[in-house]
């Protein structure tokens, strides 16, 4: 159940930051957000799966 909340919450980061993104003509931040948020969560996922 924790891991559905945070996938929820690094979902709505993420698409938040992929629209951000399509609206700016300099977007490198908010991709390299966007990315990052998925990186973490699979990282955090990963170590709770040890």
């Amino acid at each position: 159940m924790k891991t559905f909340i945070y996938l929820i919450i690094t979902a709505f980061i993420s698409v938040g930051a992929f629209m951000t993104a399509f609206n700016q003509k300099a977007s490198t931040i908010p991709y390299i957000i966007a990315f990052g948020v998925w990186v973490l969560f699979f990282w955090a996922w990963y170590r709770r799966m040890k």
